[in-house]
Protein backbone atom coordinates (compact mmCIF):
# COMPACT_ATOMS: atom_id res chain seq x y z
CA UNK A 1 0.00 0.00 0.00
CA UNK A 2 1.35 3.74 -0.95
CA UNK A 3 2.63 5.85 1.60
CA UNK A 4 1.27 9.16 1.96
CA UNK A 5 2.63 12.56 3.32
CA UNK A 6 1.44 15.00 5.37
CA UNK A 7 1.26 17.17 2.21
CA UNK A 8 -0.61 13.96 0.23
CA UNK A 9 2.34 13.32 -1.56
CA UNK A 10 3.57 10.00 -2.35
CA UNK A 11 6.20 9.06 -0.84
CA UNK A 12 8.70 5.78 -1.49
CA UNK A 13 9.90 5.33 1.89
CA UNK A 14 11.70 1.84 1.28
CA UNK A 15 14.60 2.53 3.09
CA UNK A 16 14.76 -0.49 4.87
CA UNK A 17 14.20 -3.13 2.20
CA UNK A 18 16.70 -4.13 -0.62
CA UNK A 19 16.14 -2.92 -3.72
CA UNK A 20 15.92 -6.14 -5.88
CA UNK A 21 15.46 -4.15 -9.39
CA UNK A 22 19.50 -2.82 -8.95
CA UNK A 23 21.01 -6.44 -8.41
CA UNK A 24 19.03 -8.05 -11.33
CA UNK A 25 19.87 -5.42 -13.76
CA UNK A 26 16.67 -3.41 -14.42
CA UNK A 27 17.27 0.19 -12.96
CA UNK A 28 20.57 0.39 -14.91
CA UNK A 29 19.51 -0.13 -17.99
CA UNK A 30 16.57 2.38 -17.87
CA UNK A 31 18.55 5.04 -16.24
CA UNK A 32 21.43 4.23 -18.71
CA UNK A 33 21.11 6.26 -22.03
CA UNK A 34 22.75 5.28 -24.99
CA UNK A 35 25.23 8.04 -26.10
CA UNK A 36 27.43 5.89 -28.00
CA UNK A 37 26.09 4.18 -31.15
CA UNK A 38 25.94 0.75 -30.98
CA UNK A 39 28.32 -0.42 -34.06
CA UNK A 40 31.13 2.20 -32.37
CA UNK A 41 30.90 0.15 -28.76
CA UNK A 42 32.08 -3.25 -31.16
CA UNK A 43 35.29 -1.57 -32.46
CA UNK A 44 37.98 -1.30 -30.47
CA UNK A 45 39.47 1.83 -29.27
CA UNK A 46 42.46 0.99 -31.15
CA UNK A 47 41.39 0.55 -34.30
CA UNK A 48 39.09 3.69 -34.29
CA UNK A 49 42.20 5.83 -33.71
CA UNK A 50 43.77 4.15 -36.50
CA UNK A 51 41.23 5.01 -38.84
CA UNK A 52 41.05 8.58 -37.95
CA UNK A 53 44.87 8.97 -38.25
CA UNK A 54 44.46 7.39 -41.48
CA UNK A 55 41.40 9.64 -42.57
CA UNK A 56 44.05 12.70 -41.61
CA UNK A 57 47.15 11.25 -43.44
CA UNK A 58 44.85 10.62 -46.72
CA UNK A 59 43.86 14.38 -46.17
CA UNK A 60 47.49 15.84 -46.08
CA UNK A 61 48.23 13.60 -49.02
CA UNK A 62 45.84 15.07 -50.88
CA UNK A 63 46.70 18.46 -49.77
CA UNK A 64 50.60 17.87 -50.84
CA UNK A 65 49.28 16.47 -54.24
CA UNK A 66 47.10 19.76 -54.73
CA UNK A 67 50.65 21.77 -53.89
CA UNK A 68 52.78 19.58 -55.97
CA UNK A 69 50.65 20.31 -58.86
CA UNK A 70 50.92 24.02 -58.32
CA UNK A 71 54.50 24.00 -57.63
CA UNK A 72 54.74 22.02 -61.29
CA UNK A 73 52.61 24.66 -63.12
CA UNK A 74 54.98 27.35 -61.61
CA UNK A 75 58.16 25.25 -62.52
CA UNK A 76 56.74 24.97 -65.96
CA UNK A 77 56.10 28.32 -66.07
CA UNK A 78 59.86 29.46 -65.04
CA UNK A 79 60.96 27.37 -67.59
CA UNK A 80 59.07 29.37 -70.40
CA UNK A 81 60.57 32.35 -68.78
CA UNK A 82 64.07 31.14 -68.44
CA UNK A 83 63.82 30.16 -72.46
CA UNK A 84 62.42 33.62 -73.60
CA UNK A 85 65.70 35.11 -71.29
CA UNK A 86 68.12 32.75 -72.68
CA UNK A 87 66.53 33.69 -76.17
CA UNK A 88 67.01 37.47 -74.98
CA UNK A 89 69.98 36.93 -74.05
CA UNK A 90 71.18 35.33 -77.38
CA UNK A 91 69.84 38.56 -78.75
CA UNK A 92 71.36 40.91 -76.60
CA UNK A 93 74.88 39.10 -77.20
CA UNK A 94 74.80 39.39 -80.89
CA UNK A 95 73.29 43.22 -80.52
CA UNK A 96 76.61 43.65 -78.17
CA UNK A 97 78.83 42.01 -80.14
CA UNK A 98 77.63 43.84 -83.42
CA UNK A 99 78.13 47.16 -81.40
CA UNK A 100 82.10 46.34 -80.27
CA UNK A 101 82.91 45.56 -83.89
CA UNK A 102 81.49 48.84 -84.80
CA UNK A 103 83.05 50.41 -82.11
CA UNK A 104 86.39 49.16 -83.03
CA UNK A 105 85.81 50.41 -86.99
CA UNK A 106 84.91 53.32 -85.44
CA UNK A 107 88.19 53.36 -83.74
CA UNK A 108 90.01 52.50 -86.19
CA UNK A 109 88.60 55.29 -88.37
CA UNK A 110 89.20 57.98 -85.69
CA UNK A 111 92.96 56.98 -85.38
CA UNK A 112 93.52 57.08 -89.56
CA UNK A 113 92.07 60.33 -89.24
CA UNK A 114 94.16 61.77 -86.82
CA UNK A 115 97.35 60.21 -88.41
CA UNK A 116 95.92 62.50 -91.40
CA UNK A 117 95.35 65.21 -89.61
CA UNK A 118 99.12 64.77 -87.91
CA UNK A 119 100.63 64.47 -91.42
CA UNK A 120 98.39 67.48 -92.66
CA UNK A 121 99.49 69.63 -89.67
CA UNK A 122 103.53 68.73 -89.98
CA UNK A 123 103.24 68.98 -93.72
CA UNK A 124 101.77 72.68 -93.52
CA UNK A 125 104.56 73.43 -90.97
CA UNK A 126 107.13 72.36 -93.14
CA UNK A 127 105.68 74.77 -95.79
CA UNK A 128 105.70 77.58 -93.60
CA UNK A 129 109.06 76.39 -92.79
CA UNK A 130 109.98 76.63 -96.58
CA UNK A 131 107.91 80.28 -96.84
CA UNK A 132 110.09 81.63 -94.01
CA UNK A 133 113.12 80.38 -95.42
CA UNK A 134 112.00 81.80 -99.23
CA UNK A 135 111.32 85.03 -97.52
CA UNK A 136 114.50 85.29 -94.98
CA UNK A 137 116.62 84.41 -98.54
CA UNK A 138 114.75 86.61 -100.93
CA UNK A 139 115.44 89.59 -98.00
CA UNK A 140 118.83 88.46 -97.54
CA UNK A 141 119.41 88.83 -101.23
CA UNK A 142 118.16 92.67 -101.57
CA UNK A 143 120.49 93.09 -98.70
CA UNK A 144 123.36 91.32 -100.82
CA UNK A 145 122.67 92.29 -103.69
CA UNK A 146 123.70 96.23 -104.20
CA UNK A 147 121.20 98.10 -105.19
CA UNK A 148 122.10 98.51 -109.59
CA UNK A 149 121.24 101.88 -110.95
CA UNK A 150 119.22 101.74 -113.55
CA UNK A 151 120.38 104.07 -117.09
CA UNK A 152 117.93 107.07 -117.32
CA UNK A 153 115.39 106.51 -119.72
CA UNK A 154 116.16 108.99 -122.64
Amino acid sequence: MPIFDEDDKGTNNMDGFPDFSVTRGYAKKEEKKEKIPSFIKKIPLLSLVLIILMVLLGGAVAFLAAKMAALNTELNEVKGIRGQLSTMQTGFDSAVEGMNKERNRLKTEVSQLRNEIDAMKAQQRRQAEVARERQTAAEAKKKAAPAKKTPPKR
